[in-house]
């Protein structure tokens, strides 16, 4: 007598094809990754891409919002990312992801001045998180400089990493001028000597960058 394939055999197969089936659609909806992103870096990496996207924006709600998101991140996702930078001969098209931001002289003075914007529209907490945030994002795209040295002609800092030093210098001013932290002796301080040490990098060589970038 041949066997046949209903009852209990046949529900019992067809409970194991649809676990059979589950668990691909589990590994397949994991195995997701964003453009030059590992899928195990994930979520924060996109958000810091996300970020910069917004930072390019002309809209100053884009610049609120950019922030607002910075300040959400761990800070050590900031430290070093892995930043590449295009166009010759300055090198002044910061990428990461599948988002670019020219860091010319105009980009630091329209952040610059949005930056002022959204200083006095703050509190002073909430201003000092959002000057941290800033200042640490634009720190790592002075870490990952390091990277970029055996492109350029000796001692040659690209544009890119200029204006981020550029603007870290600029914004304790920003913050200082602002007389949000009259008072607040400590923290006028740690602006102060931050301004001094990014002064004096600035006058050193591009292939002397510092391992660690204040």
């Amino acid at each position: 007598m041949r066997p046949t394939f209903g009852g209990p055999l046949l529900r019992t197969l067809c409970a194991c094809l649809a676990m059979a089936a589950l668990a691909g659609c589990e590994r397949t909806s994991g195995s997701k990754e964003t453009k030059g992103v590992p899928a195990t870096a994930g979520s924060a990496d996109e958000r810091l891409v996300r970020t910069w996207t917004l930072l390019r924006d002309d809209d100053p709600n884009a610049f609120r919002e950019a922030l607002r998101q910075l300040a959400t991140l761990p800070r050590e996702l900031c430290h070093d990312p892995g930043y590449g930078v295009d166009g010759p001969p300055q090198w002044d098209i910061l990428r990461i992801g599948d988002a670019s931001v020219r860091l010319d002289g105009e980009w630091m003075k329209a952040t610059l001045r949005r930056f002022v914007t959204l200083l006095e529209a703050s509190d002073p907490q909430e201003a000092r998180r959002q000057y941290e945030a800033l200042d640490a994002l634009l720190a790592g795209v002075m870490r990952s400089a390091r990277h970029w040295t055996a492109r350029q002609p000796a001692g040659v800092p690209p544009l890119a990493y200029q204006t981020a030093l550029d603007l870290r210098i600029l914004l304790p001013r920003a913050m200082l001028e602002s007389n949000k932290y009259a008072g607040d002796t400590q923290f006028e301080q740690v602006l102060r000597d931050r301004r001094e040490r990014l002064w004096h990098l600035g006058r050193k060589s591009f292939s002397e960058i510092a391992e660690d970038v204040p």
